[in-house]
């Protein structure tokens, strides 16, 4: 019996649907093996990629736990509101470090830690050198209040009632992984300002159980320098421990730390900068960087750069300063001495004699505008010396008691010359030398391409070239890839490993 138009009508449809199932089933099963092997591709691109940015970014054993504040008013953070921000004058970044630094660790997951138990390092959060400095009628009350009302309690509270500080130290040692940020001149025990010299803070008892075993990271550090007898503790008699304390650069929120705020320097193209310091023996990059030693050379009309005031000294480079202005004053075609119309990049040198500590900023200005800096002061320790490559070569430094050896550590492998008997010969030796280097790269071919060419050769051109290439190991701008952040990384890391 025929089906009826209804009967063949459902029929037709059966058919159909069975037909397109099978077909959606078959679409599903191909493009899911499709998709299983696009996937597997995909995983495996994103895991090499991951495992190179890994070991790029990762490759630190440094595990840090950041204690977590008991008061939102121990910090000048966004992620911890205070109400205080808006008091900020930001008279000077350079205290303003405590902020950014949290800011960088917080930020960065391959070191930073939230369980303590799996951290080999602990960095103490706060802001008391910005609430000193930074905030209006900065003064011996606020420093006391800020530390009495919040950084005390947070301290007692690090040492009373969690167990990691106090298994850190044992007898009379520094701790082995506890790290307390300072950007007080000289550091928070041998700073000596006014306000606090008056105030009782640094000799507390608290501040000497809690902050003075703990390895210090700060600002202008001396070696050899005594604590004052109020305040020292058992566990800390000198300002700075080298094998334990890490001295880093000055900070400003650009990265930069220019006392004239001129524009720095370009040291020279994209290529010699990212692609040359892996070829070093790549033709085109030494002829780029050659080019760069012209230009550079056709800007300097004088050797010597200084600017400042002219004060005797203490500390530091005592009588360097009037020293320098008695030279400039008989050789004025040799400095540029309190010349408000020009700049570093005038000058192939640059005095940097100490400012209020043994250090100033006139050091990484040096730096930033390919100048090298001669630094006059004494017992300095050396910002990330350990970190970064062929450091002694970035600079002149110099005791002031022996400050004829300056032509000898530019000639280190010239027998023939004379050595100065006296300051003023020693610059006009090192001028002499700086108008050589002019004149010979000045005259440099950028075309072709010597060996033995003597402005590459030159002693100038070496240290020039050593500055080009590390100068961004101490900057603390974040767009700087492998600055100082990373060396700070670094110096941190090389502490909790080797003790």
């Amino acid at each position: 019996m025929g089906l009826t138009r209804n009967g063949r009508i459902h029929y037709f449809l059966t058919g159909f649907l069975i037909v397109a199932f099978l077909f959606v089933s078959w679409f599903r099963t191909s493009t899911s093996a499709r998709l299983i092997i696009s996937q597997s591709s995909i995983q495996s691109s994103s895991s090499a990629a991951t495992e190179t940015k890994l070991s790029k970014n990762c490759a630190s054993n440094l595990k840090l736990y950041i204690y977590k504040p008991i008061s939102e008013k121990l910090l000048f953070d966004e992620q911890f509101p205070t109400g205080n921000k808006s008091v900020l004058l930001s008279r000077s970044d350079d205290y303003l470090l405590e902020d950014a630094l949290l800011r960088y660790f917080q930020h960065q997951p391959c070191i930073i830690t939230s369980d303590p138990t799996q951290a080999n390092a602990f960095l103490v959060p706060h802001a008391i050198a910005s609430h000193f400095f930074n905030v209006p009628n900065a003064n011996q009350h606020n420093l006391e209040s800020y530390f009495d009302e919040t950084l005390r309690p947070f301290l007692k509270h690090i040492q009373q009632d969690l167990p990691y500080f106090n298994q850190s130290i044992s007898g009379s040692d520094i701790s082995k992984n506890h790290f307390f940020l300072n950007t007080f001149d000289n550091g928070p025990f041998c700073d000596k300002n006014k306000h606090t010299n008056e105030s009782g803070v640094f000799s507390h008892k608290v501040w000497k159980e809690v902050v003075a075993p703990m390895m210090q990271i700060g600002y202008y550090s001396q070696l050899d320098q005594k604590i004052p007898h109020n305040r020292q503790s058992k566990r800390r008699k000198f300002c700075f421990i080298p094998e334990k304390d890490i001295a880093v650069p000055m900070y400003d929120e650009q990265g930069r730390n220019s006392l004239n705020q001129q524009q720095p320097a370009q040291p020279t193209s994209t290529a010699f900068i990212h692609h040359c310091n892996h070829h070093s023996n790549n033709d085109y990059c030494r002829i780029q960087w050659r080019s760069y030693l012209k230009h550079r050379a056709l800007q300097v009309s004088r050797p010597f750069y200084f600017r400042g005031t002219i004060s005797k000294g203490k500390q530091c480079s005592p009588g360097i300063r009037p020293f320098l202005q008695r030279y400039c004053s008989l050789q004025t075609t040799s400095c540029h001495f309190q010349n408000l119309s020009a700049s570093m990049k005038d000058s192939i040198f640059s005095f940097c004699p100490a400012g209020w500590a043994c250090w100033s900023a006139r050091f990484y200005d040096a730096w930033d505008h390919m100048t090298i800096p001669i630094r006059l002061s004494e017992d300095i320790a050396e910002p990330f010396a350990s970190v970064i490559p062929e450091y002694s070569k970035m600079m002149i430094s110099l005791r002031t008691t022996s400050i004829s050896g300056l032509f000898e550590i530019m000639h280190a492998n010239n027998n023939s010359q004379t050595m100065p008997k006296n300051g003023s010969d020693l610059l006009n030796k090192l001028a002499f030398l700086a108008r050589e280097w002019v004149h010979v790269c000045a005259a440099a071919n950028n075309t072709t391409f010597d060996n033995n060419n003597a402005c590459l050769q030159h002693p100038i051109s070496k240290r020039l070239e050593v500055i080009a290439k590390n100068r961004h190991l101490v900057s603390w701008a974040q767009s700087e890839e492998g600055g100082a952040y990373t060396s700070l990384e670094r110096e941190m890391s090389n502490r909790v490993r080797n003790n």
